[in-house]
């Protein structure tokens, strides 16, 4: 579904157009998933930045509907999450097309090579350990944004 379509639908059911969404533009988004509210309470106003949104899921169902609802250009994903796991999600987003160029950051307690290895075509772009430096998590959050930076480029980088 593409957004010309979705503001059809949400006009023809009667609910609220974002803004961006009638302009036909839309920020760059970066969905957090972690199952540590306090974690994304953190990380989301560190994040936060004029011209994008940053959105955040603590379970596996509300990250599924803010991937869909969003198509978020980068997630940063928990690898130990209740009902899956990061490796999981990761799979997914390659998986589907629509999700498939979405970059990638790992951050998570558990980073080692084993996890590295088991999520090597995933294609993910860097790996930080908790509990993240915020100022080095917005730095690679803006580089990955950066439209000058293409998929690829940073992977498999590991941020101590």
């Amino acid at each position: 579904m593409n957004i010309e379509e979705l503001v059809r639908f949400c006009r023809a059911h009667g609910f609220e157009v974002p803004t961006e969404w009638e302009s036909g533009t839309t920020p760059p988004t970066v969905l957090i998933i972690d199952d540590d509210p306090d974690l994304l309470r953190a990380i989301i106003p560190n994040l936060e930045h004029p011209g994008r949104r940053v959105v955040g899921a603590d379970d596996v169902a509300q990250a599924g509907i803010l991937l869909m609802k969003y198509r978020p250009d980068l997630v940063i994903l928990d690898l130990h999450l209740p009902g899956t796991d990061g490796i999981r999600i990761a799979s997914i987003l390659r998986k589907e097309s629509e999700l498939s160029g979405t970059r990638i950051v790992v951050l998570s307690g558990y980073i080692d090579e084993v996890v590295q290895e088991a999520m090597k075509d995933m294609h993910v772009d860097y790996y930080i350990n908790k509990p993240p430096d915020f100022d080095r998590l917005r730095e690679i959050v803006d580089e990955l944004l950066d439209p000058v930076n293409t998929p690829g480029e940073a992977e498999g980088k590991v941020v101590e």
